[in-house]
C-alpha cells in the first residue's frame, strides 16, 4: 500500500520539476563548494590545520579522512557547506592564540588572507565558469521566437490546440523579437483570432487562437511591455488573454577562446558593478534583492531551459555570493575582515572576549533580520503575488 501510494505520488512529479530540483541542488553545491575551497586552500597555504571540508549540512552521508587528518564530507542537505579550521572559536582566556596550527595563532595577514580567499574564489570561480560556459556552449542571444512554458487547462490556447513546449516564430505575420510583440497583438485583437506560426518538433503548424476577455489581465503599453503600478508590479485591468506563459528562446552562438575570455571578463565586471549599484539604491533594494526562493526559481527555470543556461546562472550567483560575503557584517567574511582591521589598528592586540561576543551577537541579529527581510521579499514576490 505504501509503495503504491509512493508510486502514485511520484507519477505526479513532472520531469521539469525533477530537473528544477536537481538544478537548484547543483547550483548551490557548485557555488558553495568553490567559496569554501578558497578558504580551505588559503588555510593550508598559511599553515593552518583544517579539520573538515563539508558540502551540505546535516548528517554526514559520505566522509573521507586523508593522511593529514582532514575530513572531507558530503552532508544530507546539499544547500551549503563549511570549512572548519582548528582553533577558530575564541576562548574567554584568550587561549585560542596558543593553539598550534590554529586560526588565531597565526598573524593578522594570514587570517585576512584566509577570510578573503572565500569571496575571491567565488568571484574568480564565477569568471572561470562563465569562460568555460562560453567556450563549451557559446554566447547566449535572444532568438525571434517564443517558447510556451505552460498552457492553462480550458484556456483559449488549449482550445486552439497549443501545447507546452511549442515554439512560436510568427504572430500575425510578425517575428516576435520580444514578448511584447505577442502581448500587443493579443490585446489589439479585441477577441479576433490571432494567427500563430508554430514549430512542434519537426512539424510547422498554423494556429488561430481567439483571445478571451478578462478582468485580470496585465496591461501593456504601445510596445507591448507591462505597465507597472507604484509597487513595480504589473497593473491589472480589463483585456484579452489566451492562457499561456511565454519565454523568449535563447540560442547560443559559438565564440573562440579569446573572445570568450573577453566576454567573461566584461560580464564579471558588469555583475560586480551591478551588485554594488544595488546597495547604493536603498529605496529599490526590495525590487532588486532576491533570496533562496528567487535563486531556486531561476535555477529551476534555467535547469528546464538547458545546461548552458544553468551554468551561466551559477556563474552569476557565484560572483554575487563573493561580493555579498564582503559586506562588513559579522559573521560574514567581510565582518571578520573588519575585526582583523580593527585589531591591526590596535597594534595587533586582540579584542576582549566580551567585545568579540557583543560584535558577534549584533552581527548575528542583523543577519537574522536580513534573512527574514529577504525571505519576506521572496514570499511576497513569488507567493503573495
Amino acid at each position: 500500500m505504501i509503495l503504491t501510494d509512493f508510486l502514485s505520488l511520484l507519477a505526479l512529479v513532472s520531469l521539469d520539476t525533477i530537473k528544477g530540483i536537481l538544478g537548484i541542488a547543483a547550483v548551490f553545491t557548485v557555488i558553495v563548494g568553490i567559496h569554501e575551497l578558497g578558504h580551505f586552500l588559503a588555510a593550508r597555504w598559511r599553515g593552518m590545520d583544517v579539520e573538515e571540508f563539508a558540502i551540505g549540512f546535516g548528517k554526514r552521508v559520505l566522509a573521507y579522512t586523508n593522511k593529514r587528518g582532514e575530513v572531507f564530507s558530503v552532508r544530507l542537505v546539499p544547500l551549503g557547506g563549511f570549512v572548519r579550521i582548528k582553533g577558530m572559536e575564541p576562548q574567554s582566556d584568550g587561549s585560542e592564540v596558543l593553539v598550534p596550527g590554529g586560526f588565531y595563532s597565526k598573524g593578522l595577514l594570514s587570517r585576512a588572507v584566509v577570510l578573503g580567499a572565500g569571496p575571491f574564489a567565488s568571484i574568480l570561480g564565477g569568471l572561470v565558469i562563465t569562460l568555460l560556459g562560453l567556450v563549451a556552449f557559446g554566447k547566449p542571444e535572444m532568438a525571434p521566437e517564443l517558447r510556451l512554458d505552460s498552457v492553462e487547462a480550458g484556456s483559449a490556447a488549449e482550445e486552439a490546440g497549443l501545447r507546452k513546449g511549442d515554439i512560436v516564430f510568427e504572430v500575425n505575420g510578425k517575428q516576435p523579437d520580444d514578448q511584447g510583440v505577442f502581448r500587443l497583438e493579443v490585446q489589439r485583437s479585441e477577441g479576433a483570432p490571432v494567427n500563430l506560426a508554430v514549430r512542434r518538433g519537426d512539424q510547422t503548424l498554423m494556429v488561430a487562437v481567439r483571445p478571451r476577455l478578462s478582468e485580470e489581465v496585465a496591461l501593456v503599453d504601445d510596445n507591448g511591455q507591462p505597465i507597472l503600478d507604484e509597487n513595480k508590479r504589473p497593473r491589472l485591468g480589463i483585456g484579452y488573454l489566451v492562457g499561456v506563459q511565454i519565454q523568449q528562446v535563447t540560442v547560443f552562438q559559438r565564440v573562440g577562446v579569446v573572445e570568450a575570455a573577453r566576454l567573461a571578463t566584461v560580464q564579471t565586471w558588469q555583475i560586480i558593478a551591478g551588485t554594488a549599484a544595488v546597495f547604493t539604491k536603498v529605496g529599490e533594494l526590495k525590487d532588486n534583492v532576491g533570496g533562496p526562493i528567487t535563486i531556486g526559481v531561476f535555477s529551476a527555470r534555467a535547469a528546464q531551459t538547458g545546461i548552458a543556461s544553468l551554468v551561466l546562472l551559477a556563474a552569476i550567483i557565484s560572483i554575487s555570493l563573493g561580493l555579498v560575503n564582503l559586506l562588513p557584517i559579522p559573521p560574514l567574511d567581510g565582518g571578520q575582515l573588519l575585526i582583523v582591521g580593527v585589531e591591526a589598528a590596535r597594534g595587533g592586540r586582540r579584542l576582549s572576549f566580551a567585545a568579540q561576543n557583543a560584535i558577534a551577537l549584533m552581527g548575528l541579529l542583523f543577519v537574522v533580520f536580513l534573512v527574514v527581510a529577504v525571505f519576506s521579499i521572496d514570499i511576497n514576490r513569488w507567493v503573495g503575488g
